[in-house]
């Protein structure tokens, strides 16, 4: 390989290295944000957030959300879907604050959020519909 390939196979492994940072770093505020938000707004403790990003949405996956006591109490079907309903009204209630905190860091416009919550299999998951093109 000659000196001139070799340079050019440097700037494009920093570049890549440097688009992978600013994603990491993206990701990591994200996860921040999110926990902060599911703790405080909606009284959850996920053990683990895992955050997908696709061409115009992120998918959040959140799991082990409940304590023993909840888990527990959602193995009955209709305590379950009181406890679904209730989480899911309260995230209507203050998504604005999620919207905000997702704008915030990543500077891209957020477009919609749904949340889904599973009680009986502990997780949740929070579709976030986002423009790139539309930035802040």
């Amino acid at each position: 390989m000659d000196k001139s390939n070799t340079k050019n196979v440097e700037k494009k492994n920093t570049k890549n290295t440097m688009i992978n940072n600013e994603y990491t770093q993206i990701h990591a505020r994200l996860s921040d944000a999110v926990l902060s938000f599911v703790q405080t707004q909606l009284g959850l403790n996920p053990l683990s957030i895992f955050i997908d990003e696709h061409e115009n949405s992120l998918i959040v996956t959140l799991k082990n959300v409940f304590s023993d006591s909840e888990k527990h109490a959602a193995m009955d079907k209709h305590t379950a879907d009181l406890i679904t309903r209730t989480h899911i009204e309260a995230y209507k209630s203050v998504c604005s604050i999620l919207i905000a905190k997702v704008s915030d860091e990543t500077g891209w416009s957020v477009e919609a959020t749904t949340f889904f919550l599973d009680p009986t299999a502990n997780y949740a998951s929070i579709i976030i519909t986002i423009d790139k093109n539309n930035s802040k």
